[in-house]
């Protein structure tokens, strides 16, 4: 039953996430763009993994969160922007990957928007963050002593030291392919590793 709901959320994902899409791009770049949402890696992780679940569902919840940010942006109605805080919420309940949507969402709104609407859209995606970082701070939330995930509200200089070696190998992948075991990534990690403990 857990991987029938997992799918169930996968199914709710792609139906929320292509309705955007429709809205934002041509027909079948539309299409396209949901196929290749289907079969990505990164929404096959948690589908097929039970305890990931929490990804579809803020992924799916960041969706309609656009969704009502575009029909709000068009219409100006209020129950849309009552929505999108609703969305943006629910979408952080479910898991801190909503934070990554929610800064899409304020990027949008800076462009779309226009006057009192750009504020009024900020202050739907940034009220319900501004609540979930202060209270996840608070509560203590959280990784601590990992190089897997380092926390850049707790140990922001560790973060920003391992952030620009991920963004040299990341870009160096991008330009150049799959990295292996070269001089290139060893210099890089013979620089970062007394840096962040590794």
């Amino acid at each position: 039953f857990a991987h029938a709901h997992s799918m169930l959320w996968w199914c709710a994902m792609l139906v929320a996430a292509s309705r955007v899409f429709r809205r934002l791009l041509p027909r079948r770049a539309a299409m396209a763009a949901t196929v290749l949402l289907a079969v990505d890696y990164a929404s096959v992780v948690p589908t097929v993994w039970v305890a990931n679940r929490n990804a579809l569902l803020a992924v799916t919840f960041g969706a309609l969160a656009w969704e009502s940010l575009l029909t709000w942006s068009d219409t100006g109605s209020r129950r849309h922007l009552a929505a999108l805080v609703a969305w943006v919420g629910f979408g952080l309940l479910a898991g801190e990957y909503a934070v990554a949507m929610a800064g899409w969402l304020g990027v949008f709104a800076l462009a779309d928007a226009r006057g009192s609407r750009r504020l009024a859209a900020l202050a739907a995606v940034g009220g319900p963050v501004a609540v979930f970082l202060v209270t996840w701070a608070a509560l203590g939330y959280g990784a601590r002593g990992t190089t897997t995930y380092v926390d850049p509200w707790h140990d922001g200089v560790r973060w920003l030291t391992i952030a620009a070696w991920r963004m040299t190998v990341l870009f160096r992948e991008l330009w150049f392919g799959p990295v292996e075991q070269t001089a290139f990534t060893r210099a890089i990690g013979a620089w970062a590793e007394p840096l962040v403990g590794v």
